[in-house]
């Protein structure tokens, strides 16, 4: 027998037994146990919007700090006789296809905390108890003193801790904002209202959709007919704290079109046919709302205003769901059993919402153009009619450039989570709605993406005649712009054509070159990294290489310093070595540009070479202020000691030969050719012309290189002792003693031949005495002793000096050089040893 004879063996012949269902296990462990916090509360407000509810009251009893009941009211249609029926029968859902709430299975998260709920409405009551594992109820009519109001009364089965404030307000405020009729919800704390919300619509506003868009859904199950945009102000007062937000929702009404079999299989699943016409609404922040928002919003806001996170899909509340950009998605899609999930699974449902997903894309996508149009008709206005000043100008542009990043920002599409198939769908219909290509902000306007271009940070300094998307944009949607250019190939970057396009039309800014010669240095050293990756490779060469004209000569050609192209410059300045502020060769680079930009790259990528020394002293030698202008002569030289230790032997020499004939060395007495001119501590005689420089060490390297004299030849010093009997012979002992290693032989020789030196007279005066002495004779230095007191009282011929002799000192052993005496010779002693013979 086949298992159908037997089955119908068994029905025919055996007794039949009811399927018991344990209700208190059903409860307890499907229907009560929800895994969103405040899901009661989200239930029984679902319920009260679909009863047209403009108010909601909650209300903590408390004892001991603890709540033992809780009531929900609200002022919406009282029960009918169905919503009681439907009450007590658990998942039977609500017939009408405009309302969420089924009351079937929802209203059983009530007993995850209350045992006997009890439920008032337009003077009827129905109370709930259990008896064993079966749930009962009775009803009937009562003296009710709420008028006007159905109340869910709850007794908690154990106290219960009251909810934190802040959490439950938040979760009141993305409740109260996608219900379609509440307005005002209150809480109470016993007596106290710590929570208060109201919310705010403006009059809709309608809008133009363009003939251009495609409002169908792929399978046409669903049409959009029309769209509405309403202001929205949404206030709390929580703790004696105050906040407000403010915020659009955009209205997409739809037609409803489903097979009869469609139809069916629809009620079959959710126990009410689809509708007619539905409603997906698409909640989102301004520019404006964000700007005036941003700083002040309360954290109980915090989930509403998602932007730049991704928003969620509300069905009547809040779901785990993202729509994968950062508008929240209100519509009547068709969760999973948990409402928490939108139901991709079951083949009817998963259609169904997909369909109607598509056309929340469309949605986002008339929402972005409408923006992109009020901000292309604001760029028009203020900036291309060009009546604006430049400031207001560049604020115009940086307050648009934001607007439009907040735009494309909030429409930009990523994956959502849990399912990544809810944000595919939207994105896909948010692109393919509209042939015309998705409108942007360049920095020409708004155009479509295909006709604007994605700098590179280099390139965008400098282009202004190829649209590009502006910097703030590119830093703000950057994740856009990748996934554009990369995956959906909707923009390209900028090429060399279009650089070479842009210096063909004009003339670039100081400040432009300078990012237009980093770009240059970077395209070419990509350039040559991929040609040797190429040849290393041995590919095959690519259709450019066999181009004739070369680029970089192009390049070098059309791009111009003022009227002077690039390929008319041969140096840069290196500043280390001649300083920005002196007078350089035309050849060379400006250093405002030069400076921005490393020295190899200068050279190895546009051919430049570092300004020499040698070079630079070449164009400089001939400058008219190097002989006129102390000021200008000292400037030179410092440059030139600076760097003469690491200048060649040779470049030195022609230096040197360069200057020695130019009167250019600042002196005391003016200027003066080098020879002419003595160090600065050559001090002998007070008109010698001695170098003028306020650190002259610094250029003693150089002024030796020119010839600067060191020492007073011995010519003058010999006129100037026959022309003054009186002239200060210790001032002369002591120069010449400092310049003894500077003197030649013959000079020395000459010294110690020539009478120069004083010797003390018959009076006694001797080397402990400062007084001055006034000689008529001078002598050589051989002809004179040491100033001891021993020679003293010999009475031989002492040396004049001031001071405390000491042959250990630098004059002292100078004048030994010369042939002072310490001893007196042998003669000389036996001369003294022998008596006078007049004392005979």
């Amino acid at each position: 027998m086949s298992l159908d004879d037997l089955r119908d063996q068994i029905l025919s012949n055996f007794n039949e037994e009811r399927v018991e269902v344990n209700q208190r296990l059903l409860v307890d462990k499907i229907l009560a146990r929800y895994s969103s916090e405040f899901v009661v509360y989200r239930e029984l407000m679902q319920n009260s919007d679909d009863a047209k509810s403009s108010s909601i009251q909650i209300v903590f009893e408390t004892e001991n700090n603890k709540v033992i009941r809780i009531l929900f009211k609200n002022n919406g249609f009282a029960f009918r006789p169905e919503d009681w029926n439907r009450l007590k029968t658990i998942a039977e859902g609500n017939p009408d296809e405009q309302k969420i709430g089924a009351f079937g299975v929802g209203f059983y998260s009530l007993f995850s905390f209350c045992e006997n709920p009890f439920v008032s409405s337009g003077g009827q009551g129905m109370a709930f108890y259990w008896r064993k594992n079966h749930l009962f109820t009775k009803q009937g009519s009562i003296e009710d003193k709420d008028k006007g109001w159905t109340t869910f009364l709850m007794d908690t089965r154990v106290p219960v801790e009251l909810p934190d404030v802040e959490e439950f307000a938040r979760f009141l405020a993305n409740s109260l904002v996608f219900t379609v009729n509440l307005q005002e919800i209150t809480v109470y704390f016993n007596d106290t209202m710590p929570i208060k919300l109201s919310k705010k619509m403006e009059e809709p506003k309608l809008m133009v959709i363009a003939s251009e868009y495609n409002t169908s859904s792929p399978q046409n199950l669903f049409h959009l007919t029309s769209v509405n945009i309403s202001d929205v102000h949404l206030d709390v007062k929580y703790q004696e704290r105050k906040s407000a937000i403010f915020f659009r929702i955009a209205n997409g009404n739809l037609d409803v079109n489903v097979s009869d079999a469609f139809s069916a299989e629809m009620e079959r699943i959710t126990k009410k046919k689809p509708p007619n016409k539905t409603t997906i609404q698409m909640i989102f922040t301004g520019f404006d709302e964000h700007s005036s928002s941003s700083e002040s919003v309360s954290s109980v806001f915090k989930e509403l205003y998602q932007y730049p996170e991704q928003g969620k899909i509300h069905i009547g509340f809040s779901t785990h769901q993202t729509t994968g950009c950062c508008c929240h998605l209100a519509a009547r899609v068709i969760p999973t059993m948990e409402r928490e999930s939108i139901d991709l699974a079951n083949k009817t449902l998963a259609k169904y919402n997909s369909e109607m997903l598509y056309l929340a894309g469309t949605l986002c996508r008339i929402l972005y153009e409408d923006e992109m149009a009020q901000i292309a008709q604001l760029y028009n206005e203020k900036i291309s009619a060009g009546t604006e000043d430049e400031d207001n100008v560049k604020s115009t542009r940086e307050l648009l450039e934001n607007r439009a990043a907040h735009a494309l920002k909030y429409f930009t599409f990523n994956l959502s989570t849990p399912n990544e198939q809810i944000g595919k769908i939207t994105e896909l219909q948010f692109f393919d709605c509209l042939e015309q290509k998705l409108s942007i902000l360049s920095t020409n306007g708004v155009l479509p993406i295909s006709e604007i271009r994605i700098p590179n940070s280099e390139m965008a300094a400098f282009i202004k005649k190829v649209p590009l998307v502006p910097k703030i944009m590119l830093e703000q949607c950057d994740s856009f712009f990748k996934k554009a250019k990369d995956k959906m190939e909707l923009i390209l970057e900028l090429t060399l054509q279009d650089v070479l396009y842009e210096l063909k039309n004009r003339v670039l800014s100081e400040n432009e070159m300078v990012n237009l010669l980093k770009w240059w240095i970077s395209y070419k050293s990509k350039e040559n990294t991929k040609s040797r990756n190429k040849n290393d490779s041995n590919q095959v060469p690519a259709l450019s290489s066999f181009i004739t004209v070369d680029p970089a000569a192009e390049f070098m050609q059309l791009a111009r310093i003022g009227d002077r192209p690039l390929n008319t410059f041969l140096y840069f300045l290196n500043p280390g070595i001649i300083p920005p502020d002196i007078n350089i060769p035309d050849e060379v680079l400006p250093y405002t540009i030069s400076k921005h930009l490393k020295s190899h790259d200068l050279t190895k990528w546009l051919g430049w070479t570092e300004l020499t020394l040698v070079n630079w002293a070449k164009f400089i030698v001939n400058k008219p202020n190097l002989e006129d202008d102390p000021a200008f002569a000292k400037k030179v030289h410092q440059i030139l000691a600076r760097n003469l230790n690491n200048t060649s032997k040779e470049n030195k020499e022609i230096i040197r030969q360069l200057f020695v004939q130019k009167k250019c060395i600042p002196t005391s007495l003016g200027m003066k050719f080098p020879n002419e001119a003595y160090f600065e501590n050559v001090n002998l005689f007070p008109d010698l012309p001695t170098i003028d420089f306020e650190k002259p060490t610094s250029v003693k390297n150089l002024m030796e290189l020119f010839g600067v004299r060191k020492i007073v030849e011995l010519g003058i010093i010999f006129n100037h002792l026959n022309g003054q009997d009186d002239w200060d012979h210790m001032q002369l002992l002591k120069y010449l003693a400092s310049m003894y290693d500077d003197l030649t032989e013959e000079e020395i020789t000459i010294l110690k031949n020539k009478p120069i030196w004083l010797k003390e007279n018959s009076n006694g005066n001797n080397s402990n005495e400062c007084e001055e002495v006034k000689p008529k004779q001078r002598f050589i230095a051989r002809n004179l002793y040491t100033p001891i007191l021993i020679y003293r009282e010999f009475g031989l011929p002492i040396i004049s000096l001031k001071g405390r002799w000491s042959h250990n000192t630098q004059e002292g052993k100078f004048l030994i050089t010369l042939g002072l005496r310490e001893y007196p010779t042998l003669e000389k002693i036996l001369e003294l040893a022998t008596p006078s013979t007049d004392s005979q």
